[in-house]
């Protein structure tokens, strides 16, 4: 779960997290951004094209972007 805010989809998250997801895709894990706007939230998820092989590596450069804590969320968990 990648917690996003509106101000940051509006500045730079787009090329951010393509960079992220392209390095890190071809696996099994979908993506979700946990989108927030003061009025709103919303759950987004990626569709299949963007799934990733989670990995230290990647939970740091998401939090790069992010706007706080990624979280890894296992099925059933």
């Amino acid at each position: 779960m990648v917690p996003v805010s509106a101000e940051r989809a509006g500045n730079g998250l787009i090329p951010a997290l393509r960079e992220a997801l392209t390095r890190y895709g071809g696996g099994a894990s979908a993506v979700h951004l946990d989108y927030r706007r003061p009025e709103a939230r919303a759950r987004v998820v990626l569709g299949g094209a963007w799934t990733v092989r989670p990995c230290d590596e990647l939970l740091r450069h998401l939090e790069g972007v992010a706007d706080g804590s990624v979280r890894v969320e296992y099925p059933g968990g």
